[in-house]
């Protein structure tokens, strides 16, 4: 099928139905919004949250640098030594928000067409870009290199991916951009110097601060068994 004959889906990443939170519902919203004024299909999606990740977690070993990356930005950000539950907790929410890509990524590989993927406080700024490369790379539709809060992939590039897990081990969908193109050239940012596609992910509308090992949305359950911390 030729991308440029196809109306785009969107999968928007969201709790919307795993918690109470009028922000969450407010920035899903706007992301549905903005992918409906450029001619985008939005398609809600359930992220994977900390009572449901070990119905998704495959078992994956934590890599050790990255591990040690995550511990750092704390203690830059937070002034002080994690515990250990506070790095059991960080660790759980960068397992949640890579596996509810991973398991995006994967119904677009059972899809078999190109699909966009949004974080639920993106906004689409404009129309798609309908020449860029889909079927080969996951294409970043944001500024930044490691944003992930917005990028449209192709099955193939997505199977690339989600099977790079399984050799490299885990590390934070934000921070795989650091692996996955070492593996093999995966991910391309075409925006960097230019007009991206997608703005948002402003730190004020972030969910999850995992980085100061604060959790801005009260949980009820934290898994202990997906992390090999304790």
């Amino acid at each position: 099928m030729e991308i440029s004959s196809i109306m785009f889906d969107a999968y928007i990443i969201t709790t919307i139905n795993a918690f109470d939170d009028d922000k969450v519902r407010a920035l899903t919203k706007r992301c549905v919004d903005s992918c409906r004024a450029y001619n985008i299909n939005p398609i809600l999606f359930d992220a994977v949250v900390p009572a449901t990740l070990e119905k998704y977690y495959p078992g994956w070993p934590v890599r050790e640098d990255y591990r040690e990356r995550l511990l750092n930005n704390y203690r830059k950000k937070a002034g002080k030594e994690p515990t250990k539950e506070i790095e059991n907790r960080m660790i759980v929410m960068q397992q949640c928000m890579t596996m509810s890509h991973y398991e995006v990524r994967k119904k677009i590989i059972k899809n078999g067409y190109p699909a966009i993927i949004l974080e639920h406080d993106a906004i689409v700024q404009r129309l798609l870009d309908v020449g860029q490369p889909y079927n080969q790379f996951a294409v970043n539709l944001c500024r930044r290199e490691q944003a992930t809060h917005g990028y449209a992939i192709g099955p193939e590039p997505a199977k690339k991916y989600n099977d790079i897990y399984e050799d490299l081990g885990f590390a934070g969908h934000d921070n795989m951009n650091r692996y996955i193109n070492e593996e093999q050239i995966i991910k391309i940012t075409p925006y960097k110097d230019s007009n991206p596609v997608v703005v948002g992910n402003a730190l004020h509308e972030s969910q999850w601060d995992t980085h100061r090992g604060a959790v801005k949305t009260k949980l009820d359950y934290v898994p202990t068994t997906t992390s090999g911390v304790y």
